[in-house]
């Protein structure tokens, strides 16, 4: 999916209008609705914000600002929940399976020169189905986001911030 088909489906999930988006965002409707047009790329100052309205919105960020389709864009797939659980099984399987292969293939082989062609390609692949599996795992999480409104930035967020207590209060000794 493309970059503004993915910021179109971000604003969709917020449940807000373009407008009071665009105010929170700070910049113009015409340029949210630009960037969903792909007529231009997200505005700077709300790509951020964007980022942090939804798994989506971060997903739309994230893929305008590395291309990486693999891995951050919204798929086209079944959306109901079990569906994208059995889809997340299927990659972990398979990345599971294509993980299993690397201690073997790597004893012994410390530095790029120490790898065959093969070895190369072996590693490809199993990086591919890591990929495969979080682009998956990622629209779970939009999906789960979007259908129970639970942000999951904000467990991320809260799990830094409690690392930071967790230091601090052991680190005074409490």
């Amino acid at each position: 999916m493309r970059v503004g088909d993915t910021v179109r489906l971000a604003v969709n999930y917020s449940d807000k209008p373009v407008k009071a988006l665009a105010r929170e965002f700070r910049c113009s409707d015409d340029a949210l609705y630009s960037a969903m047009k792909e007529i231009r790329p997200i505005p700077s100052q709300a790509r951020e914000k964007l980022a942090k309205l939804n798994m989506v919105g971060m997903m739309a960020a994230t893929l305008e600002a590395t291309g990486f389709s693999k891995l951050f864009s919204y798929l086209r797939v079944d959306r109901h929940i079990y569906s994208l659980i059995h889809r997340v099984y299927k990659e972990d399987r398979e990345a599971d399976e294509a993980l299993r292969k690397l201690p073997e293939l790597l004893l012994d082989k410390g530095k790029p020169d120490d790898l065959k062609p093969e070895d190369r390609q072996i590693i490809l692949s199993v990086g591919k189905e890591i990929i495969e599996r979080i682009h998956c795992e990622f629209n779970l999480l939009a999906e789960l986001e979007r259908q129970y409104g639970i942000s999951f930035q904000e467990c991320l967020i809260e799990k830094e911030k409690a690392a930071c207590a967790a230091t601090q209060t052991t680190s005074y000794g409490r």
